[in-house]
């Protein structure tokens, strides 16, 4: 099984926040290309991969969204 972690530091929790940080200073649409690498490969996909998006930019603690394929 491989696993990847991307800390997100600028990443913001709250949906609202994530959407507006697309293409700004945050740039979260690397969340959505980090995904997509990490699972799909020309004409297919891998098997047996965990993905871990950490999103660190909140006031209180930290957030882990665990996508497995």
């Amino acid at each position: 099984m491989r696993s990847f972690v991307l800390r997100a530091r600028a990443a913001p929790t709250t949906s609202k926040a994530l959407l507006e940080g697309v293409g700004n200073e945050a740039h979260t649409e690397i969340l959505a290309h980090t995904m997509m690498n990490t699972m799909f490969v020309a004409q297919s996909h891998r098997e047996d991969v965990v993905v871990h998006l950490v999103l660190e930019s909140t006031k209180d603690y930290s957030r882990t969204i665990t996508i497995r394929s």
